[in-house]
């Protein structure tokens, strides 16, 4: 023991020095020996089998927690080793700790990997003896005068928490996972699936180490689509649209007829994640301010003579090792790295969630033209139900919202940046900053958003040039054979290729747009800083400091991607606000009525407005003892059954009421009128009519007399205004238009 502890600490008894001493040969010896022993676990695991009923690797309960708490502790050993390399006291705990904590998170994965909960006891009993230890550590500081100005007694706590933290999740992990792993179930079977992300552990997402086996593949040949195997079912489109559906739904039914907000809708899907990726982004950028500020701190300790070394014997303080530029190089070095991997989560994270966002809007684009009245599609190109509408929605309109949801946490994120920027800039360079950033916002800004309003109205006359150009081509291709007789190909061509030359025109403005806004952005970061340097000399009257000119310079380095960013932010939430718009109109479009909803005993297609009084509707027999299909029809083979086949008939046409009594009508069509337009006008009028099951009815009449009418009145394509059409149960309908 007296190698550990020659020399007390000044200004503290000898009694706080040797427990001090004893407690990190404690803290060494718990963290070897667990260390010691997950090494031998590990070796053995390495030599023996795996389950024979795994199915791959599957996170415990609490497993991003557990990583959490995890890269908290690994921070806090770094800084008991920064500060025991100053003050040569505690160096062997604290890499004896660090060697313990990366065993650990072995452990963890081979648990996870093996689907054996059992190996988190080694780990429990470990977090638990760390945790008495760093507590009594702890208290020994505080006997030992050191107060919350040194670093000792601030990661003693810290570490003592966290492993209590761990203690709890392990405890709760154990728990929950036993129950898991005594039910003896065969491994289930894995799908070819390389999007492993949900799957993969929390070191293996922020780092993306989860795609490495595809990269791999891909540099040893070309990637195949086999290669990419399905696609997961949480992130199918059929998934997608079931999750949007049933929200929009809600919403439309709480509306009670009113317009739904699709951005409401929107912000109740996928807000989660979204949150989740605000605040990831938020840390970024908090963590991507420490190499500015860092910088400072490191030339100023290279401009003036510092030892490596702190006094023996004594306690580290935080200042002094917040000021030593070796401590904070390295942690601009981390910083680096953590925004880095924070940034790639914030992207990653908001990427998926857009394209789900989109994948829903595209699928219920869709599901809504299957649901439009004929009189809405056969609209003329200005409508919403148009062909050429309906693709610009499902495209153009969807990728402007997925952009929108993109970048949406740029409109705070860029504001707090970039006041924060100018709130250390002040610091280092005083009004001079301001002066400087007033210039810039004065100057620039106005003429920025200007072109944002200008794409802004541009990009509305390309969608409706897009618009107009598809439609044209549609209506091309389902001419085509009328064109080819007719020779007029040439005067076709033309047509579209005016369109489409008008429609470029509007892209070459929005290309310049984005070059102006691109030459201002870079342009703004230089003027703003020659205007604050200029400013500086002449206010201050003294000479910069290399410590302020290059922390000046790394702060207004980054200012130039907000200020790039900003102006961009504009018009894609501007286009988002338009296609929001376009898509409730479409959305709001009347619809077909379900002739044959699912679990009801009659289809009744009612009308639109309440009913005359003098209509009744009546009731008509079920059809549940009148079904009839191919099934009872035999092929007449041979002559000697034709008197079989006249009974089977008989039979048939007494159970369909072809020579009975018992009528089963299929639909039934009471005093009803119908109106393309829904208003009081009729497009059709049928007093009385009634379709017999298992019967051949044909509609005879001249052009223009009703036929496809009534069909389409009979399918709820026509709106109902007065009188009921109801369909009998069980009905199927399969049409076949001319």
């Amino acid at each position: 023991m007296s190698v550990f502890c020659q020399s007390p600490v000044p200004g503290n008894s000898t009694e706080a020095l040797d427990s001090l001493c004893h407690l990190e040969l404690v803290n060494t010896a718990v963290s070897s020996c667990h260390a010691y022993i997950t090494v031998l676990i590990l070796l053995y695991l390495r030599c023996s089998k795996r389950r024979d009923d795994q199915s791959g690797t599957r996170k415990f309960v609490c497993h991003s927690l557990r990583a959490l708490l995890s890269l908290l502790l690994l921070l806090t050993h770094l800084t008991e080793i920064s500060a025991a390399l100053l003050g040569s006291q505690g160096l062997l705990s604290s890499c004896a700790a660090l060697l313990a904590w990366a065993a650990a998170q072995l452990l963890y994965w081979r648990a996870e990997a093996d689907r054996d909960p059992r190996y988190l006891l080694v780990t429990l009993v470990f977090w638990l003896a760390c945790g008495l230890a760093r507590a009594a550590s702890l208290f020994s500081a505080l006997d030992a005068h050191l107060g919350i100005q040194h670093v000792a007694p601030i990661t003693a706590a810290a570490a003592s928490s966290l492993c209590y933290a761990l203690v709890v999740v392990d405890v709760v992990s154990l728990v929950f996972e036993l129950k898991v792993w005594r039910e003896t179930r065969p491994g289930s079977v894995i799908q070819n699936e390389s999007y492993r992300h949900h799957e993969a552990c929390w070191y293996s997402r922020i780092t993306f180490y989860w795609l490495t086996p595809l990269l791999r593949l891909g540099y040893r040949r070309p990637l195949e689509m086999e290669d990419l195997g399905q696609l997961p079912e949480r992130e199918t489109a059929a998934t997608q649209f079931q999750l949007f559906n049933n929200i929009y739904q809600r919403e439309k039914a709480h509306a009670e007829g009113k317009s739904v907000s699709l951005w409401w809708v929107y912000l109740r899907c996928y807000w989660t994640n979204f949150a989740l990726g605000g605040l990831l982004k938020l840390l970024g950028d908090c963590v991507g301010l420490v190499p500015p500020l860092g910088i400072s701190v490191v030339i100023q300790y290279v401009s003036t003579r510092h030892t490596l070394t702190h006094p023996e014997f004594e306690a580290v303080k935080v200042a002094e090792l917040l000021s030593n530029g070796c401590v904070v190089a390295g942690l601009v070095l981390l910083s680096s790295i953590a925004q880095g991997s924070l940034s790639q989560a914030t992207t990653h994270v908001i990427n998926v969630e857009g394209i789900r966002l989109k994948t829903a809007l595209q699928a219920l684009v869709y599901s809504k033209a299957l649901r439009l009245r004929m009189s809405v599609k056969e609209e003329d190109s200005t409508q919403e139900g148009s062909s050429g509408n309906l693709t610009n929605l499902m495209s153009e309109d969807t990728f402007n919202i997925m952009s929108c949801y993109w970048i949406g946490h740029y409109v705070w994120a860029i504001p707090l940046k970039i006041a924060v920027l100018m709130y250390l800039l002040y610091c280092k360079l005083g009004v001079s900053a301001l002066i400087g950033a007033a210039c810039c916002i004065l100057l620039l800004t106005p003429l920025q958003f200007l072109i944002g309003k200008q794409m802004s109205s541009n990009s509305k006359h390309i969608s409706e040039w897009s618009d107009e150009r598809l439609r044209q081509t549609n209506e091309v291709l389902q001419g085509v054979r009328l064109i080819k007789l007719c020779g007029w190909e040439t005067e076709f061509a033309n047509r579209i290729l005016r369109t489409r030359r008008t429609e470029l025109k509007y892209l070459d403005k929005d290309s310049l747009y984005w070059g102006l806004m691109t030459f201002l952005t870079h342009a703004s970061s230089a003027l703003i800083t020659l205007v604050t340097l200029a400013a500086f000399y002449i206010l201050e009257g003294s000479d910069l400091s290399p410590a302020n000119v290059f922390t000046g310079l790394a702060l207004f380095n980054q200012l130039t991607v907000p200020l790039f960013i900003f102006p961009i932010t504009v018009p894609i939430i501007i286009s988002a606000l338009v296609s929001t718009r376009r898509l409730e109109d479409f959305l709001n479009l009347p619809e077909t009525h379900n002739v044959i909803p699912v679990n009801e005993p009659e289809v009744v297609i009612k009308p639109e407005i309440k009913p005359e009084p003098d209509i009744v509707e009546t009731n008509r027999p079920s059809r549940a003892d009148s079904v009839f299909g191919l099934g009872n029809i035999t092929e007449l083979e041979e002559p000697e059954d034709d008197c079989d086949d006249d009974e089977e008939e008989g039979e048939v046409g007494s159970r369909l009421g072809m020579g009975g009594d018992m009528f089963v009508p299929a639909v039934t069509i009471d005093a009803a009128t119908f109106s393309w337009t829904g208003s009081d006008d009729p497009s059709l009028i049928v007093p009385n009519l009634q379709i017999p099951t298992g019967k051949l009815t044909m509609v005879v009449g001249n052009t223009g007399s009703g036929k496809s009418s009534l069909l389409s009145a009979m399918l709820g394509e026509m709106p109902c205004i007065r009188g009921v059409v109801k369909w009998t149960k069980g009905s199927s309908i399969a049409y076949v238009s001319q």
